[in-house]
């Protein structure tokens, strides 16, 4: 399992969990993230690739009941969720600065207090570091401590 989404099962524990990946693709994070919970986490699955469903759906035969495959684009898929309703956000999707600076604004008010925003390519071989720009400029602005092991990021909200 990817650091920040291990960071995030060791703090919550063996309570029920409700997350969400942002960027499913291949679902091959989705099937470790669901297998390394079990029972104990509804995760919701944001791709805007209609494409990609009938691959996702067969990478996670047997699991239906834990995980919710939404087909739109991030920024609107956000706005079918309430405001503090998830515990985790794992971003990885759109990797220029601007998507993923509007990907981490538009999913951060959905976090509980203690949620955790966290993503993936922090840092990768990427000729301009896009990732890692929006990724600091947002923990910065909002005063959140940058946490970051090997390509992954993430924080905790604590307001």
């Amino acid at each position: 399992m990817r650091p920040s989404l291990h960071f995030a099962k060791m703090m919550f524990g063996r309570q029920l969990v409700i997350g969400a990946e942002i960027g499913v693709e291949r679902a091959e994070n989705a099937l470790v993230i669901l297998t390394e919970w079990g029972e104990v986490l509804k995760l919701f699955l944001i791709e805007k690739e209609i494409s990609f469903e009938q691959r996702i759906r067969e990478r996670l035969e047997g699991a239906e009941d834990r995980y919710s495959l939404i087909l739109k684009p991030s920024i609107e898929a956000s706005r079918d969720f309430q405001n503090s309703s998830l515990d985790f956000v794992y971003i990885d999707a759109n990797h220029s600065s601007e998507s993923c600076y509007q990907d981490i604004i538009a999913w951060y008010p959905k976090l509980k207090s203690g949620g955790i925003i966290c993503g993936h390519d922090f840092g990768k071989d990427m000729a301009d570091d896009s990732v890692k720009q929006a990724v600091v400029q947002f923990f910065n602005e909002n005063n959140i401590e940058l946490n970051i092991e090997d390509t992954d990021w993430w924080g905790v909200k604590r307001v």
